[in-house]
C-alpha cells in the first residue's frame, strides 16, 4: 500500500544481513512508475498477503528521492543518519523545530489524563523516550552538523512541567556509556539494536 492505496503484489529481492537483526529483515524494489515524477516522499505500509498483517516498522513514511545523497548523510567512520526525512531530525537537532504552544497544550492534556486514568486504577505512570542516534552518536556526523541543547526532549519538558513530577527515562547517557562495548544503534540505520533497546528497557526499569 503506497499512500493508503492497494498497488500490488511483490516479493523480497534479497536479504538485509546488513542490518543485524535476529529477525528475518529483507529488502523490496518498486517499480518508479508507482510515483509522481516530483514526489519525494511516500507512506508505505507492507503486509502479508494471507494475514492482511503489516511487517515490522510499516507503515512508514519515507524519502524516494532517487538520489541518495539527498536523504542520507555519511557520516564519521561511515555512520549513516537521515536526511531531508518527513522528521526533519536534522532541524530537530539543531533547535530549529519548535514545539508550538498550541502542541505544548495538547501534550499537557495527554499528560493530564494519563495521570488521572493510572491514579484511578492505582498503577504507576512512567515514560521512556528514546534519544535520537543523532545524539547517542553526535561524535560521529560531520563537523558541519549543528547539535542544540535545546531539543525536542527539552522543549516537551518546558511546555510540561507538569512532566516533572512523573518518571520520565531519558537514557541518553545510558546509551552512550553502552557504545564502549558494542553499539547501540545500527551503523547503517537509525534504529537501535537489541543492546541499545535492552539498556533502555534496564534504565527504565531502574527508574
Amino acid at each position: 500500500y503506497i499512500n493508503e492505496q492497494h498497488q500490488g503484489y511483490c516479493t523480497p529481492d534479497a536479504p538485509r544481513r546488513d542490518l543485524q537483526r535476529e529477525h528475518a529483515s529483507f529488502r523490496f524494489t518498486l517499480p518508479p512508475t508507482l510515483f509522481a515524477a516530483n514526489e519525494k516522499v511516500a507512506k508505505f505500509d507492507v503486509r502479508i498477503r494471507e494475514t492482511g498483517a503489516s511487517i515490522s516498522n510499516s507503515p512508514q513514511v519515507c524519502s524516494i528521492d532517487p538520489n541518495d545523497s539527498h536523504k542520507v548523510l555519511v557520516g564519521k567512520d561511515e555512520y549513516l543518519f537521515l536526511r531531508e526525512d518527513s522528521n526533519q531530525v536534522l532541524k530537530q537537532l539543531a533547535g530549529q523545530v519548535l514545539l508550538s504552544e498550541e502542541q505544548g497544550q495538547a501534550w499537557k492534556q495527554v499528560l493530564s489524563q494519563r495521570v488521572q486514568h493510572v491514579n484511578e486504577r492505582g498503577l504507576p505512570l512512567g515514560y521512556l523516550i528514546v534519544p535520537d542516534k543523532e545524539r547517542v552518536y553526535a561524535d560521529k556526523l560531520p563537523g558541519d552538523i549543528t547539535v542544540s541543547e535545546q531539543g525536542t526532549y527539552e522543549q516537551w519538558l518546558h511546555h510540561c512541567p507538569e512532566a516533572k513530577s512523573i518518571t520520565c527515562c531519558y537514557p541518553l547517557a545510558e546509551l552512550q556509556a553502552g557504545r564502549q562495548s558494542h553499539d547501540t544503534y545500527s551503523k547503517v540505520d537509525t534504529h537501535w539494536i537489541g543492546y541499545g533497546a535492552y539498556l533502555s528497557y534496564a534504565a527504565l526499569i531502574r527508574s
